[in-house]
């Protein structure tokens, strides 16, 4: 099975890049997310979310750094941080974008240390001091805290679906009408496929109710 560490020695064009972090995004168990695209790529990097480009040529080459920037930084924007916390927050310190990704740093994780004794400390959830301390050093504590937290409960999210038998790893929203019979009975129907519903269909429906209805082992099914 594919894993982060596979795109380590990752490198490629602008086009490349968008291709490896929609890759990259499904791999995360992220797939639901909008995939980037090259105008999204070339406004994080003038906002600064992504390192500098190498040029080769007329030629921009991107590698593994900027594919962990990018990747992180959707998740991130999704969890509703904002662009301008991101941008802060990566200027100051570019191992951070790890932190986001939600994976445990390799063994032996050459470009990503810092990151690495990071997530050490954050899981043995330091003093307010050591955090301060951080803080001051320039990178800011309570960022990398709500990145692990959200990290944290999105990998969670995912077991617990999987435990219960989910197709999906992500809860799926759905747009539903409730049609009010009476002031005790109510009827759920998606709401786009009651805008699509025939005349035959509404009939069906409501046989299948009153057939239903009118089952005995409903009727006598005892009250919790």
């Amino acid at each position: 099975m594919a894993t982060l560490d596979d795109y380590a020695d990752w490198e490629g064009t602008i086009d490349d890049l968008v291709v490896a972090a929609g890759d990259v995004l499904a791999l995360l168990g992220q797939s639901h997310l909008p995939p980037p695209n090259v105008r999204l790529v070339r406004d994080y990097a003038r906002r600064e979310i992504l390192s500098p480009v190498e040029r080769r040529g007329r030629e921009g080459y991107y590698g593994f750094q900027h594919l962990k920037e990018l990747v992180a930084a959707r998740i991130l924007v999704n969890e509703g941080v904002p662009l301008a916390k991101i941008a802060e927050q990566f200027a100051r310190d570019r191992d951070i974008a790890i932190v986001a990704l939600g994976l445990p740093p390799p063994e032996v994780p050459a470009p990503d240390t810092a990151a690495a004794a990071r997530w050490r400390e954050l899981g043995e959830r330091p003093s307010e001091d050591a955090q301060a301390a951080r803080s001051g050093a320039g990178v800011s504590a309570a960022f990398m805290r709500r990145s692990l937290e959200g990290t944290s409960q999105r990998m969670d999210l995912h077991q617990r679906l999987r435990r219960l038998g989910a197709e999906t790893t992500e809860p799926r929203p759905e747009a539903v009408t409730r049609l009010a019979l009476t002031d005790w009975c109510w009827l759920l129907i998606d709401t786009e496929r009651l805008r699509a519903l025939t005349l035959q269909e509404a009939d069906d429906i409501g046989h299948a109710i009153a057939a239903a209805l009118s089952d005995p082992r409903i009727k006598k099914r005892e009250r919790p």
